[in-house]
């Protein structure tokens, strides 16, 4: 069995329905609780993405900066 690194890498290349099946169903490559630590990984990515674009956006448009 691959060590415990080669293993998260693995997962980092699978999908997220991929991932979902893997906890699902595990084929046993890799612990289930390693698959959903993955999965918990990519939610708080998007959560800090969304965020992080959230803030970027301006709060006026263009034209309303131009205008006024």
């Amino acid at each position: 069995m691959a060590n415990l690194i080669e293993q998260m890498n693995v997962l980092k290349g699978l999908d997220d329905a991929s991932l979902q099946t893997e906890v699902s169903t595990p084929t046993g490559s890799v612990p289930p609780w390693l698959a959903l630590t993955e999965i918990n990984r990519r939610k708080d990515m998007r959560q800090r993405y969304d965020a992080e674009a959230a803030r970027k956006k301006p709060s006026t448009t263009v034209v309303e900066d131009i205008t006024f």
